[in-house]
């Protein structure tokens, strides 16, 4: 199957600024918090506000909170249309016709959705907003599914899809029978701020000696994120390396308490892994944490384009994680060997045992994958393709 692959023949600046400039573009989100989702849609709002010279506009469904901050910071509008279809059938089926409504005084151009919900809503009320067209942005492999005919009626009426992988391209035609036509795969755009705190604050404000080995999952407490695997993986870890080095491995859990945080402590406590585990929230400053770490891992059920993974391969760390398409396509062929099946907690030990038994791998895959973010996920790269998929679809009046 043939997806189109923005690469070459990119459109000038000039040119998409010729299209854009001054259109009314509406960035349509669950919530205004920071997820993944989330700062691609921003870092691409900053793009088109800042380089387009487009009126950039952010929606959310909720939670307005580090999203709609750092819009602020931006200089971007933002507001807040508090709706759902994770509802009554009743409710759900007439979200479409009140969210149009609420979202017709806005004025729109163009509609960029992310996440479901978003996707689900924009793509059914759309034209009925007087935007001219609508870009759906499938984020995952399709562990997130809305009511089956919403969904059916927004995939035939939105005009053009993007995925950030493969696995996301897959499920658009494979099960939403999405036109492969209107398919395009744009990967994510990486770039961390600078650290807030050196390498060395880091370990002392975490208690962590400077050569103790630490790893880290960047992850919010929620399905598919398998933060229970990792967790007796780790345990099998420290029993395996007790032997080999003086300090004991220390493992960090960056990332929201959502639904399964409160298990995953509960499991760590059975465990025995007190201290060997660090539970810290969400952090602001991920660019230092993860600068002050030894090891990335992402131990996931399904993954679209992770950007924890990103994250990590570009501040020049190794990458262990499941053997997912989304993580797949994020390490590419040269960290494939280090991917793990989805809850194969000794498969996962004898990974991450591998970097902490020779320092050697660890710096040899941590310059491959900081070559691999430089060649294939810069920012520039992800907004320039994304901008002239959006500038197309808006020449075609959604007609794509």
């Amino acid at each position: 199957m043939w997806f189109r692959y923005m690469c070459c023949n990119l459109p000038t600046t000039e040119y998409l600024r010729g299209v854009l400039n001054g259109k009314r573009i509406i960035f349509v989100l669950e919530m205004l918090e920071m997820g993944g989702a989330e700062r691609q849609a921003l870092m691409l709002a900053r793009y088109l506000k800042e380089e387009i010279g487009a009126n950039v506009h952010v929606v959310g469904f909720n939670s307005p909170g580090a999203g709609a901050r750092l819009c602020e910071e931006l200089g971007i509008e933002w507001s807040i249309i508090p709706i759902s279809i994770q509802t009554g059938r009743r409710k759900r089926y007439i979200a479409p016709f009140v969210f149009a409504f609420r979202l017709r005084k806005l004025k729109p151009d163009v509609l960029l959705s992310y996440t479901v919900s978003p996707n689900v809503l924009c793509g059914i009320a759309w034209r009925w907003t007087g935007a001219k067209s609508c870009v759906w942005n499938q984020r995952d492999e399709g562990t997130e599914r809305a009511d089956r005919i919403l969904e059916w009626c927004s995939v035939r009426n939105t005009p053009c899809f993007i995925a950030n992988s493969q696995g996301g391209a897959d499920f658009l035609t494979k099960v939403l029978g999405a036109e492969d036509r209107r398919v395009s795969v744009v990967h994510n755009g990486i770039q961390l701020p600078d650290p807030l705190i050196t390498q060395t604050g880091w370990r002392e404000k975490l208690g962590i000696s400077p050569s103790a080995f630490t790893a880290c999952m960047v992850a919010n407490f929620r399905w598919p994120k398998d933060h229970a695997t990792l967790i007796r993986a780790w345990r099998q870890v420290i029993d395996h390396i007790s032997a080999c080095v003086d300090e004991s491995p220390v493992l960090l859990f960056a990332g929201r308490f959502d639904g399964t945080a409160e298990t995953a402590k509960a499991l760590t406590r059975e465990l025995g892994l007190d201290g060997a585990v660090r539970f810290l929230g969400p952090v602001g400053d991920i660019s230092g944490l993860l600068g002050a770490v030894n090891l990335g891992i992402l131990c996931s059920e399904s993954e679209g384009m992770p950007n924890s993974v990103l994250e990590s391969m570009s501040v020049g760390l190794p990458f262990v994680g499941s053997d997912v398409q989304g993580i797949r396509d994020a390490v590419g062929p040269a960290g494939c060997e280090y991917l793990v099946t989805s809850r194969d907690a000794d498969g996962l030990s004898k990974m991450i045992c591998r970097f902490i038994e020779s320092p050697e791998l660890c710096a040899e895959q941590g310059e491959i994958n900081a070559k691999r973010i430089k060649d294939e996920f810069l920012p520039e790269h992800m907004c320039n393709r994304a901008t002239q998929i959006i500038s197309d679809s808006l020449v075609a009046g959604g007609n794509k």
